[in-house]
């Protein structure tokens, strides 16, 4: 699966993305604690702040390694 974003003019970015990064895991059947496993992190208050847009500033790396651990591939298009 492939999820491709037009970022023109839009703020909310990463909350947009990993809102359709959440719905995978689920519809994958998932838990915030595989997907921590499959990240390589310890516990799930890190998934967590991820998932609730708790994390300020979030890297696109982060969003970018939470969609490989989904075996997700994340593409992002800017458009003029």
């Amino acid at each position: 699966m492939v999820y491709q974003f037009d970022v023109r003019g839009h703020t909310m970015l990463s909350a947009r993305v990993l809102h359709q990064l959440v719905e995978e895991r689920k519809r994958q059947g998932l838990t915030q604690k595989d997907l921590a496993e499959r990240m390589g992190v310890r516990n799930t208050s890190y998934i967590q702040k991820i998932e609730y847009n708790k994390e300020r500033d979030i890297k696109l790396s982060t969003i970018e390694r939470y969609a490989n651990a989904l075996g997700v591939k994340l593409e992002i298009s800017i458009k003029h």
